[in-house]
């Protein structure tokens, strides 16, 4: 039997892939300018590609283009930051209701797994591991309701918020209070308690927004 072929990534696909972890790990933050000849010579790549990964990233709202400026990683006023919450805690709230009474035993013990894995990351000072961890567990709860455009939407919703999200991750002492809040979460998983998912997801969401507006 002929092995399984795995076709590699385009050009394009694995620029787009790094910038992407460039956003959520916080080497790229808002209002930063993404300077394409850099990025292509660090990749190994050429401009075009780069110029094709950032168009893809503006249309999703994660970059902006300003004329005879360049593209820069897209910034966020208080007031959409906080519709951005407000939607987020709607679609959540949607793929928590349908998804929680159908979860799986071993995907909440894959979260628990993950909430150990944020800690160890944590005390070895590794934010991007971090903030990867902690959007994987968030999907694993929603990623329950088997709902494929609900969750590519959510995905959206997380893309536009990454930068943001890895900002506060840089902040150690609400590092700490994030983990306290994911066993929150987990515990009411167990009990299966959609409503009390639901209300601590949504303190968990503002969590990041008081911290900016305290910053």
């Amino acid at each position: 039997m002929a092995e399984t072929y795995s076709r590699p990534p385009t050009a394009q696909r694995a620029v787009l892939n790094e910038l992407r972890r460039w956003l959520a790990s916080g080497r790229l933050v808002p209002g930063d300018q993404i300077r394409q000849e850099s990025v292509a010579a660090e990749l190994g790549t050429s401009v075009i590609p780069v110029r094709e990964a950032l168009k893809t990233l503006q249309s999703e709202g994660q970059v902006e283009h300003i004329p005879h400026r360049g593209f820069f990683v897209a910034r966020l006023e208080r007031d959409e930051l906080i519709e951005l919450c407000d939607i987020r805690s709607a679609l959540e709230a949607m793929a928590v209701r349908r998804g929680l009474p159908l979860i799986e035993d071993r995907i909440v013990d894959e979260m628990a797994q993950l909430i150990s894995d944020m800690e160890e990351s944590d005390a070895r000072g590794d934010v991007a591991a971090m903030v990867e961890q902690d959007r994987r567990f968030h999907f694993l709860l929603y990623g329950a309701c088997g709902l494929s455009l609900l969750l590519r939407i959510i995905t959206s919703t997380w893309d536009q918020s990454d930068p943001y999200r890895a900002m506060f991750f840089n902040d150690e002492h609400q590092r700490s209070a994030n983990h306290a809040e994911h066993k929150a979460i987990l515990e009411a998983v167990r009990l299966r308690d959609a409503e009390a998912v639901i209300r601590l997801l949504d303190e968990h969401r503002l969590s990041p927004l008081r911290h900016f507006e305290s910053t």
